[in-house]
């Protein structure tokens, strides 16, 4: 407690997590510095976390203590009040504890249409203290919430919104204008938006850095928004137009020709997308890292070499369903991406084991692997798996009617690491074999003739 009060604040403090304070202040609770500790938590600014969602309890524990978060998740903060509650006695005191962490707050998650409002209130009556970095709503956003956000936080640099499905083009076109510093921009199940969005955007926030549209029902995502994405975002690096199904190789092309620092690229259920979207990717965008063209059903073996070729830092494929490749291009990824760490070749129904055991012996990094599907697949393959990647923590091997007990054995021997396997029951399968690894994984998910059998029913 001699601590200088600047070196506690900032050069101690600032670095902890709120669990960390919480067991700190429950340690001193009985302590003659009590009274000291208290009075050095006050105003106390924690980095906090946009993924570690802050319960009422937390909430109100922070306003007792006088400690600010620049980063806080409020999507819990009100879980004990219904929306028929109407305005009941506690509003005000909640309203005030959210207001105290806006003071410092540069980074916020909401979910529910009262914690909304009462922010939007907040930055109405305090424009001085407006400093949004980063915002990501949940469900709840409309045309006339979003414009207000988009006109008192214009210095927002990142933006999530997803399943709101009142959101049109008008808040969008609104939060281009206003928020022109904007690096990253999330769209996502918003069933309302068009083109019009990703024009207004392209031609206004031309630092973005990574961009998401996926599952926008309504947003047909035409050559022209995406040509217009690329010659005016040249610095993106990320960009998921997944299930943007009318998208041809136009588009892609003209992404890969002017956006060469792109590094992650999701372009799962393009299905009009043929191998020369896939080859300009991989001649220009030599820093990939993630792909995802999964139910991209034109893809061949030789768009695949190509990315292995000239994609060397690879960490994440997803090929799923690319039912024309073959044992060629996982080779060829095997033996050149040996970085990789994810991936996806279910439902590839002419992949052998010669595929897996190469993946085995040259990616010895792989964390997730999913063969679900690859019904030519043998025990050679897995105890490969098994036995050369032990880091690996997921696993899918469901609908591999060709694998045994040997397979299930090699996992439940060398596989400490698991913590997600999914699997079919078969023939060659025994319960006692799934009785073994139920008891190596007590979190397995079995999945038998498509009922869900708990660990429990097996042990």
């Amino acid at each position: 407690m001699d601590l200088p009060n600047d070196v506690f604040k900032h050069q101690i403090m600032s670095y902890l997590m709120l669990r960390d304070v919480v067991i700190f202040d429950s340690a001193t609770m009985s302590s003659k510095y009590r009274h000291e500790w208290l009075d050095k938590l006050r105003d106390v600014i924690l980095i906090g976390d946009l993924d570690d969602d802050i319960k009422l309890d937390n909430l109100q524990w922070l306003y007792r203590r006088g400690i600010y978060m620049l980063n806080i998740d409020l999507r819990h903060a009100t879980d004990d009040r219904s929306e028929a509650d109407g305005v009941n006695g506690d509003d005000a005191k909640r309203i005030a504890m959210i207001a105290h962490q806006l003071k410092h707050c540069t980074g916020v998650v909401l979910s529910d249409r009262y914690t909304v409002d009462a922010v939007l209130s907040w930055l109405l009556l305090s424009p001085s203290h407006t400093q949004l970095l980063t915002l990501h709503i949940h469900d709840v956003i409309d045309d006339d919430r979003l414009r207000s956000f988009s006109e008192l936080c214009t210095e927002l640099q990142e933006l999530r919104i997803s399943m709101s499905h009142q959101l049109t083009d008008a808040s969008i076109i609104t939060i281009s204008t206003h928020c022109t510093g904007l690096q990253s921009l999330e769209v996502s199940r918003c069933d309302q938006l068009t083109d019009a969005s990703i024009i207004s955007i392209s031609t206004h926030c031309t630092r973005l850095q990574s961009l998401n549209f996926c599952f926008c029902a309504a947003l047909m995502l035409a050559d022209a928004s995406i040509i217009s994405i690329s010659t005016h975002c040249t610095g993106l690096k990320s960009l998921d137009i997944s299930y943007c199904e009318e998208r041809t190789d136009a588009s892609i092309i003209s992404i890969s020709t002017h956006c060469t620092g792109l590094q992650s690229l999701n372009m799962e259920c393009c299905v009009k997308l043929t191998d020369a979207s896939i080859l300009s990717i991989s001649t220009h965008c030599n820093e990939l890292k993630s792909l995802n063209i999964a139910y991209c059903y034109e893809i061949t073996d030789t768009c695949i070499i190509s990315i292995s070729t000239h994609c060397t830092g690879l960490h994440s494929l997803n090929v799923e369903a690319c039912d024309n490749l073959t044992d060629a291009s996982i080779l060829s990824i095997s033996t050149h991406c040996l970085l990789l760490q994810s991936l996806d070749v279910s439902e590839c129904h002419q992949l052998t084991d010669i595929s897996i055991i190469s993946i085995s012996t040259h990616c010895t990094r792989l964390q997730s692997l999913n063969v679900s599907g690859c019904r030519q697949l043998r025990d050679a393959s897995i105890i490969s798996i098994s036995t050369h990647c032990t880091g690996l923590q997921s696993l899918d091997i469901s609908y591999c009617n060709k694998l045994s007990d040997a397979s299930i054995i090699s996992i439940s021997s060398h596989l400490k690491n698991m913590n997600l396997l999914r699997l079919c029951i078969y023939n060659l399968i025994t319960t006692h074999a799934i009785h073994s690894i139920c008891v190596s994984y007590p979190h397995l998910e079995v999945d038998y003739a498509d009922v869900k059998i708990s660990t429990s029913d097996l042990i």
